[in-house]
C-alpha cells in the first residue's frame, strides 16, 4: 500500500463525515422545535405575567367601547392582577437567588456567591482599581507613569548632595 492510494481513503472519509454533519443539522433544523432564548430574570416574558397583560388589554379594549362604570372597575382590577403578578415573580426570582447565594456559600464558592449578590443588588464590581497592562511589568511601567502624572516632578534640590 503506497501513500497514494491512502488519500482517497482519508478524502472519503472526509467527505462521507461532512455528508453526515451536513444531514444531521439539516435533520436538526427541520424536526427539533425552535426555542426563543428567553433572560430567566425577564419577568415581562413569564406566563403569567403575558396572561395579566393580555386580559388587561382586552379590558381597556372593551372600556375604551363602553366606557361605563363596571368597565373601569374591571380595568383597574386587570391593573391590580398585573401589578400582582410582577411582584410575584420578581420575588420568586429574589428568593431563587438567595437560595442559591447561601447553596454556593455553603460550598464555600465566593465568587459565585459575590457575582450573585452584586446581580440581586444591581452593583457592579468599579474598574477604578484595575491598571491595563498585559504582564507585571506593563502594569508596574502604567502605575509608575500614572502616580508621575498625579505627584508631577520631583523638586528640585539647591542644596549639595
Amino acid at each position: 500500500m503506497d501513500a497514494n492510494s491512502a488519500e482517497p481513503e482519508e478524502t472519503s472519509a472526509t467527505a462521507k463525515y461532512e455528508k453526515f454533519l451536513e444531514a444531521v443539522n439539516t435533520t436538526n433544523a427541520d424536526l427539533l422545535p425552535k426555542r426563543s432564548l428567553r433572560k430567566a430574570d425577564d419577568p415581562a416574558s413569564d406566563p403569567r405575567v403575558q396572561g395579566a397583560r393580555k386580559e388587561l388589554t382586552l379590558a381597556k379594549d372593551l372600556y375604551h367601547e363602553d366606557s361605563c362604570e363596571l368597565n373601569r372597575e374591571t380595568v383597574a382590577e386587570k391593573k391590580d392582577n398585573l401589578k400582582t403578578c410582577y411582584k410575584n415573580v420578581e420575588e420568586e426570582g429574589l428568593s431563587r437567588k438567595i437560595r442559591m447565594v447561601e447553596v454556593t456559600a455553603d460550598r464555600c464558592k465566593n465568587k459565585e456567591s459575590w457575582s450573585l449578590v452584586y446581580d440581586i443588588t444591581g452593583s457592579r464590581k468599579s474598574s477604578c482599581g484595575l491598571i491595563d497592562g498585559g504582564s507585571a511589568e506593563a502594569r508596574l511601567k502604567n502605575w509608575k507613569t500614572h502616580f508621575s502624572k498625579l505627584l508631577g516632578q520631583p523638586p528640585t534640590s539647591n542644596s549639595p548632595g
